[in-house]
């Protein structure tokens, strides 16, 4: 489903200047462990590594908590295991994506439902 918002449906938000990255203001109910995937088009890297950067979300608290995610702090993963290629090319970032961790790979065991409310989301590229 499509909405459209007008200029003026959109609130200020904090936009850090000087630090590239991926700043979001969420909170989340169940589970705790998330993070932000970047997939890309780069040529000489698989298209099926995603570059991602991990963060935790306080599931006690009803209040948004502010994340800052760094360019520098993703990294290359293919089926959730890290793997050496080449680093991130923003000019290359074909999609983003938001997703619940903890499996078969991570010591950050997680299961059953969870969901995340976000307030607002800013990549600086």
């Amino acid at each position: 489903m499509k909405r459209w918002l007008n200029e003026t449906d959109f609130e200020d938000f904090p936009v850090d200047e000087e630090n590239e990255g991926v700043t979001l203001k969420c909170r989340a109910q169940g589970l705790n462990h998330w993070k932000i995937i970047f997939y890309h088009n780069m040529e000489n890297v698989d298209p099926k590594v995603t570059y991602e950067s991990f963060f935790d979300v306080e599931t006690s608290n009803s209040i948004f908590s502010q994340i800052k995610l760094y360019l520098d702090s993703f990294q290359a993963y293919f089926r959730g295991q890290p793997v050496d290629t080449e680093p991130l090319d923003r000019n290359k970032i074909a999609g983003v994506g938001i997703q619940a961790y903890g499996g078969v790979y991570s010591d950050d065991q997680q299961n059953g439902p969870g969901s995340m409310e976000l307030d607002y989301i800013n990549i600086r590229l």
